[in-house]
């Protein structure tokens, strides 16, 4: 089983999204009206027409509630199923994830795409638990940085570098013991492991797809991050989040929400008939939060 997360940072409002609330009075249903989908009774905005159609694909729950109003906070609640505490950290559900079921086909288990949020992050468990971080897929120049070594670096001199870090390592360690250092270590070791996989190159290579399909999610950065998650997942992956931020509107809503959930519509469909298609759904949770 694996799982994808689209994380509509910032807090989409669900009367714009799944939760338009036709019936209320106008000053609580929002701007935007409701248009039904698959799913005879069901509603959704009518901002989200590709959606509505899928409907038949995923399930809604209307029943989620916080008492938490601070967006770090927040995040970090929803994203480890604890409390935030000030004295601990508290592992988020990819480094949980990542701990238990490890490394498959020389992958990292756990990625975030396109940049790591505070609530990404492996707290108590330790830095070796921090997800892989992708950076953003929809530039024409993507490529991985971690998994390519720097200009004027060849693979011998990498590794002769990486044999002279664990002379010196050794040396520290005889009068310094911390588990920061251990955990940078397995860090370290993971790192080097990925650059010299190409499984890892060609699963996070977007080019090995279609321009028809790449155009299908929408050149986005949800979208060409949506299909990525799908190549990850596919090659071993067992969990990536993709963060799709800007929702937190506090001017200017419904001209600045448009142009975030027509990027959406687009990709979240997209994935969903890209895994069936190819088998994947049914092992496959696929989150919108």
């Amino acid at each position: 089983l694996c799982c994808i997360v689209i994380f509509q940072n910032g807090g989409s409002s669900q009367l714009d999204t799944f939760d338009p609330k036709p019936d209320a009075p106008q000053d609580i249903r929002g701007s935007f009206k409701s248009i039904p989908t698959t799913v005879p009774g069901v509603h959704i905005s009518e901002l989200l027409p590709q959606t509505a159609r899928s409907m038949k694909k995923f399930s809604i729950i209307r029943s989620m509630h916080s008492d938490e109003a601070i967006h770090e906070r927040a995040r970090q609640y929803i994203s480890s199923g604890s409390r935030p505490r000030n004295d601990l950290i508290q592992p988020c559900y990819g480094s949980v994830v990542s701990k238990e079921f490890g490394v498959k086909n020389g992958l990292p288990p756990y990625v975030v795409i396109p940049e790591k949020d505070l609530s990404a992050e492996a707290g108590f468990l330790g830095a070796s638990f921090d997800p892989f971080v992708t950076g953003n897929p929809n530039t024409k120049t993507f490529s991985v940085k971690d998994l390519t070594l720097p200009l004027g670096v060849t693979f011998d001199e990498a590794q002769a570098r990486a044999r002279l870090l664990a002379a010196l390592d050794g040396e520290f360690k005889k009068v310094e013991q911390s588990p920061l250092i251990e955990s940078m270590d397995e860090f370290y070791q993971k790192a080097f492991d990925l650059i010299s996989s190409p499984v890892a190159k060609k699963a996070f290579d977007l080019n090995q797809e279609p321009d028809k399909l790449r155009d299908t999610y929408g050149r986005s950065t949800v979208g060409q991050g949506a299909l990525l998650a799908r190549r990850l997942i596919e090659s071993g992956v067992r969990l990536v989040t993709i963060y799709q931020g800007g929702y937190d509107t506090h001017s200017l809503h419904e001209k600045n929400t448009q142009p975030l959930l027509k990027d959406f519509d687009q990709a979240f469909p997209a994935l969903l008939d890209d895994l069936e298609q190819r088998g994947l759904l049914e092992s496959t949770l696929v989150l919108v939060t």
